[in-house]
């Protein structure tokens, strides 16, 4: 599911550029992108160590 929701964000991310959101709508898409990369790979290193 977070994998989803990863390529979710990054062709959000693509749309944005493609259609030059603009500065701000791309920032935020980036924004939130980072933000969720963090959840995912800590997620995943949670799993790793169990």
């Amino acid at each position: 599911m977070q994998h989803r929701r990863l390529v979710g964000l990054i062709n959000e991310l693509s749309d944005a550029m493609m259609v030059k959101r603009g500065h701000m709508s791309i920032q935020r898409v980036l924004v939130g992108l980072v933000d969720y990369i963090q959840v995912h790979f800590t997620t995943e290193e949670e799993v790793m160590l169990e």
